[in-house]
This record gives structure tokens, sequence and C-alpha cells, in this order.
């Protein structure tokens, strides 16, 4: 008897599957959750590079992708899991626009402010390491990611609970 789990990696077999019927949204869900994995995991060995990023900066760009993947985990369950319906007809497009109605204006504000806010902590901007510079970039886009899944996740769940 051959192992079903090993048929993820049968493309005919996929395809005839789909062709047949398309996949609902939890098994569709286990291939996208897994290649959102495998392409967060993609970015490791550009951030091992020695003097091309400070520890703190990878550790930033690492914790945005943990928040990215818990963003879309939570997501997941706030629409009803393995028994919820139409996640993917829902996130991408509430992802879309919350995106450019939330993220980027956030994102841009968050930039803007980081010299204002250094300046009054004291900070001598024009003394600032590209290390420093990177630091402040990638802490600004983990804070963005978090605000960004959560209101995502927000709206999600508005919906998911009027079905």
């Amino acid at each position: 008897m051959r192992n079903k789990k090993a048929d993820i990696f049968r493309l005919k077999k996929l395809l005839a599957e789909l062709q047949a019927e398309p996949a609902n949204d939890n098994r569709t869900f286990k291939y996208f959750f897994a290649t959102s994995i495998i392409l967060t995991l993609a970015i490791i060995p550009a951030l091992l590079k020695p003097n091309k990023h400070s520890s703190l900066s990878v550790n930033l760009i690492i914790a945005a992708a943990i928040v990215k993947l818990a963003g879309i985990l939570y997501c997941y369950i706030v629409n009803g899991g393995k028994n919820g319906q139409y996640f993917f007809h829902r996130v991408f497009p509430i992802a879309w626009v919350m995106f450019f109605r939330l993220a980027l204006p956030l994102l841009l504000l968050l930039l803007i402010l980081a010299p204002i806010i250094l300046n009054l902590l004291g900070v001598n901007i024009g003394t600032l390491s590209k290390t420093d510079i990177d630091a402040i970039i990638n802490a600004t886009v983990l804070i963005t990611a978090i605000v960004l899944w959560w209101r995502i996740a927000i709206n999600i769940k508005s919906i998911a609970m009027s079905w």
C-alpha cells in the first residue's frame, strides 16, 4: 500500500485531482503555508553573510518572517481553521487593500518619525552607521507587519463570523 503523504509530490496525480474537483481551503492552505515556510527559510542564507547585516538586523528580519507566518496561521484560524470557508478568497483581497490603506502609510509614517524620535532621544542622526539604519528600517518593517496581520485577521474574523 502506497503512503498517501508521498502523493503530495506526484504532479500528475495532483493535476488529475484538481481537474476533477478543486482543492478545498484546508488542503490548499497546507500547500500555501508549506510554501510560505520554505520561502521564508530561503532568506536565511542571505542574512548569514558575514558583515552584510548586524545581528540586530538579522534578528528583526527573522522576527518579521515569523510574524508573517504567524499572521497567516492566525488568519486561517480566525477564518474557522479546518472548518473555515473561502480563506484564500478573503485573505488575498483583504491583505491587498490593507497593505495600501494601512501598511504602506504606516511604514512611511514610521520611517519619517524615526529620525524625529531619535533626535528627541539625543541621538545624532549623522553618526548612525549603515547597520544602525538597517536596524531602524527592519524594526519599522516588523512593527508594520505586526499591525498589518493583526488588522487582516480582524477583518477576516468579522466576515467569517457572519457566514
